[in-house]
């Protein structure tokens, strides 16, 4: 129905501006975070997160974006619709990380980006530190595991090469 709409549409936007914002900061050389490209994989896959993050954080201010996120789910149907919007967040923050689609990162990967956002978006809900200090660390500590994890798949077929040069 309408609101399941109004969250989808929500939810392209702010991929569709991830996507836009992180191009951008790969493309101008003069902006304040051209050093993302030389920062190492994690730290460029958390900067992308929190990027994304903070744009719900206007509804978490108001105390309405727990809907926004039950109704992602209502059903079936829309929960496929909204975990192909977190797979298409998880590639565009893989790609601006530097790991292109043909590594072994894949749907694995991805899927562990998916998680470390959706616990941090959970944890984000009742953060009522300033600025959401807590929130960031949490996510810091999610995507440590996700290095951590990363390290030790990475010594069979499901690793998520976060190692990764490009």
């Amino acid at each position: 129905g309408g609101r399941t709409d109004l969250v989808s549409f929500f939810m392209d936007r702010c991929n569709e501006d991830l996507r836009n914002e992180l191009l951008l900061r790969r493309k101008d050389r003069k902006a304040q975070e051209a050093d993302f490209r030389q920062a190492p994989v994690p730290e460029r896959i958390e900067r992308a997160l929190r990027m994304r993050l903070e744009m719900v954080t206007p509804y978490v201010r108001s105390k309405r974006w727990h809907e926004g996120m039950a109704l992602g789910v209502s059903s079936p149907s829309v929960a496929a619709v909204t975990a192909g919007q977190l797979d298409d967040m998880a590639s565009i923050v893989s790609e601006a990380a530097g790991l292109s689609p043909g590594e072994t990162y894949g749907v694995t990967g991805r899927a562990a980006i998916v998680s470390a956002y959706a616990a941090a978006e959970l944890h984000l809900l009742t953060d009522e530190s300033v600025g959401y200090e807590e929130t960031w660390a949490f996510l810091h500590q999610r995507v440590r595991d996700l290095e951590t994890m990363a390290g030790v798949a990475s010594k069979g077929p499901a690793g998520l090469a976060f190692d990764s040069d490009t």
